[in-house]
């Protein structure tokens, strides 16, 4: 397993708490989209320009296929289960 794909497992482990359970794909497919769902419109858009912005600054692009809505939800499930991360 390389670097990345190491870093993927860690936060989708870490946002899904599956240190307690190995949640199934579709239950976490359905807490993203539920998340996503509920999350106003402008906060929708802001949190897709900081994290583009975020990213850019780093000299990456970010790619069509990147998954936008997975990532913000996933950081937004991180912070709520480990609010000690945050800077």
């Amino acid at each position: 397993m390389n670097e990345s794909a190491e870093m993927q497992e860690l936060a989708d482990g870490v946002a899904f708490w599956r240190t307690k359970r190995n949640w199934p794909a579709d239950f976490q497919f359905k807490v993203v989209q539920d998340l996503w769902v509920a999350t106003e419109d402008s906060a929708r858009a802001s949190l897709v320009t900081e994290l583009t912005s975020l990213i850019e600054s780093t000299r990456q692009q970010v790619v069509s296929e990147f998954p936008m809505t997975n990532k913000i939800v996933e950081l937004r499930l991180i912070g709520q289960q480990h609010p000690g991360m945050g800077g």
